[in-house]
């Protein structure tokens, strides 16, 4: 379950919450706090996991269809023609960060990074 004192925007904060991957947010955020990552770091990258979220929503993604190809989407057509609603984060570099897949421990974000996929067969979603 996600922790409603999240330092987040009420809008990012319901695009989390209305997500499928609601449930592994806590645990996202934890993992990056284990690590040692700076509190803003952790924000933005919380942020960028809300606006993919926020995506797949729109898009209509469950998790059976979050794979490579997906997350290339978002990063390649959605974020340069990106509309949501301010604030946001935009930027590739930033969102492809958040995905990464050795920062994200929940088997829901284990898809995504340029040189760091999991094949499909190997993902347990």
């Amino acid at each position: 379950m996600m922790d409603d004192r999240l330092p987040l925007q009420p809008h990012t904060h319901a695009w989390l919450k209305q997500s499928v991957l609601e449930t592994h947010v806590a645990g996202y955020w934890a993992h990056l706090k284990s690590r040692g990552y700076a509190v803003g770091t952790r924000r933005t990258y919380l942020c960028c996991i809300a606006h993919f979220a926020h995506w797949m929503r729109r898009r209509r993604l469950n998790l059976r269809r979050l794979d490579e190809d997906a997350v290339a989407r978002y990063l390649a057509e959605h974020l340069p023609r990106c509309d949501c609603q301010e604030p946001v984060r935009r930027l590739v570099h930033e969102n492809r960060a958040a995905l990464v897949r050795k920062r994200c421990p929940a088997p829901t974000f284990r898809t995504v990074s340029a040189g760091d996929l999991i094949p499909s067969h190997e993902r347990s979603i």
